[in-house]
């Protein structure tokens, strides 16, 4: 049985969710992946690959059920807008997503 902390999951067309542990460069190569929010405010940043430019946006969120999301919307929404018409696959990069 794999894990949901190592499993990539299609949310809508191009638009990705995972748990942390499932990224590395080489799954964002494979994946084609052109846009990382990372989401995991415990964890260091994503490691992407040195060889192809990802635009990266890294929010302050805590695994907790009383984070503030709402206060990073506005930020993750124009990083999706900016990249989304030039974008094969984005991917948002969560340790527990809880909302």
């Amino acid at each position: 049985n794999k894990s949901p902390l190592t499993s990539i999951s299609e949310v809508t067309d191009g638009l990705l969710l995972s748990g942390a542990p499932a990224v590395s460069p080489q799954r964002l190569r494979d994946l084609g992946v052109t846009c990382v929010v990372n989401a995991a405010a415990e964890l260091p940043d994503t490691p992407l690959p040195q060889e192809k430019e990802i635009a990266y946006l890294k929010v302050s969120v805590e695994d907790k059920s009383n984070s503030d999301l709402l206060s990073h919307m506005d930020a993750v929404a124009a990083m999706i807008e900016e990249v989304r018409y030039i974008s094969i696959f984005l991917i948002i990069n969560v340790f527990l997503l809880t909302f």
